[in-house]
């Protein structure tokens, strides 16, 4: 295998452990072992490091005489895999380096040969899989591996390690020599290892550090913010304290400061709201300008008439929703909101300048059956809305309506400021999105269908509904390109730099 400079094998990135916590980490030769630390810390790195340690302590195979290990990646959706751990990979180990295979968002392998002065010839065979909707123990059946990398391990399922731990120690059983006492294939180094942010207190790693098995090692980094700050001097100045500008306290307390027990539960979604700065008055909507009309379908529909006014600011004018204790369709609904517009904007209802961007998936519900409004077989329920306001101005379905990205929308713009205005106001008659936004609008603790506990909206009604429709229409002017909400971009993925340095090193740093 080419070495050289121009396979972008990044040596130097494994010339020396990021730490001392890391170092002890990768030489660990216990059966679990897991390092938490900050984002940048330099836990990717030193688990690449580890991946060729194990290598190295594999017997020699019968047939070509090389040390080789099967490691497979693992995380619980490709999107998490993709976003978060593969730039980071990437940035040691790039594609054209070895033998790759696969693209974005599915399965990948990647196979690896080096020459290591002491050990010899070492082949490296990383898979990269998610879980997805599977169970352990369906995701695990028939893969054969020496040793499990688990990748931000606290987000995987709690009971998982023993699932893990029956898949390994079978990669390359046919090449291994034989034990003289038994016959069998002599027993090769297969551990489980992984790295983490720091979970909150009730999260089954931090359970399983304090039972303190005699097969486990925990390794904890200090915080970015402390003077022994691990991998420090392959970051660029003041990173910690830039990132931490940018950030939510629960982000900093896990991110950076690698704070245990946080919790979330019961906190409101914006905590960047301020009244004194967000909220605009009794302000009217630009006549010359058009407006944009969010709107959340549903039992319990709701609307947000918005407009980007001549400041470049999104301003979220007036509000429509469902009484709690109320059910509407969507031809009633649109009605409504015809009546409405006719009565508060009737310059834009007159010249048609009016954009309704519906939650997406009530632009496709009822297309592939007879449909869920009886009287209006065949259509959406965002077509159905539409001709309950007369077909006035033009309707689409919002870019998305993954609730980690709208959220992560309106929250960048209520922490943009230019010229010192917020990138978004809202006017008093906005009474249920204020108070939503002053802590109404919660967020509480659940399990996604690829078993990792997020946080999401309670749902209550009607502050949820008006802001998923404010979140469809701030979508409309931001598009999706940042995404302040997910904790992937502060895994470190995107955030590691350091100096380019001439190295002569074939290998990182032994055990």
């Amino acid at each position: 295998m080419n070495t050289g400079s121009g396979s972008g094998f990044r040596a130097d990135m494994l010339a020396a452990p990021p730490g001392p916590v890391a170092a002890a980490y990768i030489a660990s030769t216990k059966p679990f072992s897991f390092i938490m630390g900050p984002v940048g810390s330099g836990k990717t790195t030193a688990s690449v490091a580890k991946m060729f340690n194990i290598a190295r302590l594999q017997p020699q195979s019968i047939v070509d005489g090389a040390r080789k290990a099967r490691v497979c990646i693992v995380r619980t959706t490709y999107r998490g895999l993709w976003e978060s751990l593969m730039p980071s990979y990437h940035k040691i180990l790039p594609q054209n380096f070895g033998v790759w295979k696969g693209g974005r968002g599915d399965p990948a392998d990647h196979w690896l040969n080096f020459r290591d002065p002491q050990f010899g010839k070492l082949h490296l065979h990383v898979m990269f899989r998610a879980i997805q909707d599977n169970s352990i123990e369906d995701f695990v059946r028939g893969l054969e591996v020496n040793a499990w990398w688990l990748n931000e391990t606290d987000l995987l399922p709690t009971g998982c390690l023993g699932d893990f731990a029956q898949r390994t120690d079978r990669g390359f059983l046919e090449e291994r020599p034989k034990d003289p006492a038994t016959g069998k294939p002599v027993k090769a180094f297969s551990p489980i290892f992984g790295d983490y942010n720091a979970p909150e207190e009730d999260n089954w790693l931090i359970a399983r550090k304090e039972e303190r098995r005699d097969c486990d090692d925990f390794f904890e980094q200090p915080s970015g913010f402390h003077p022994d700050a691990e991998n420090a001097q392959n970051l660029p100045e003041g990173f910690y304290r830039e990132k931490a500008a940018g950030m939510e306290k629960w982000q900093v307390a896990r991110f950076i400061e690698a704070k245990i027990g946080f919790s979330r539960n019961g906190e409101p979604v914006y905590t960047c709201y301020d009244p004194q700065t967000h909220d605009l008055g009794e302000a009217r909507a630009d006549a010359k300008l058009p407006i944009v009309v969010g709107v959340d379908g549903g039992a319990r529909a709701a609307a947000r008439v918005t407009q980007i006014d001549r400041n470049e600011d999104i301003v979220w004018y007036d509000e429509l929703f469902t009484e709690a204790t109320q059910v509407t369709d969507p031809r009633n609904f649109g009605k409504r909101v015809a009546e409405f517009l006719a009565a508060h904007y009737p310059h834009h209802v007159d010249q048609n300048n009016i954009v309704f961007v519906v939650d997406p998936a009530n632009m496709n519900d009822g297309k592939q059956q007879s449909g869920p409004w009886p009287t209006d077989g065949g259509f959406s329920w965002g077509e159905v809305f539409h001709m309950g306001t007369g077909t006035m101005g033009r309707l689409v379905g919002a870019m998305t309506n993954d609730p980690e990205i709208r959220q992560g929308q309106v929250r960048h713009c209520l922490k943009t400021f230019d010229n010192g205005h917020p990138r978004i106001r809202i006017t008093k008659r906005c009474i249920v999105a204020r108070s939503g936004l002053a802590g109404k609008y919660k967020l509480a603790k659940q399990r996604n269908a690829a078993g990792e506990d997020v946080y999401r909206p309670v749902k209550s009604h009607p502050y949820s509904d008006v802001q998923d429709a404010g979140q469809y229409a701030t979508l409309h002017f931001t598009g999706v390109s940042i995404d302040e909400s997910r904790e992937s971009g502060f895994s470190g993925a995107r955030n590691r730099r350091g100096p380019k340095r001439k190295s002569a090193i074939i290998l990182p740093f032994a055990a």
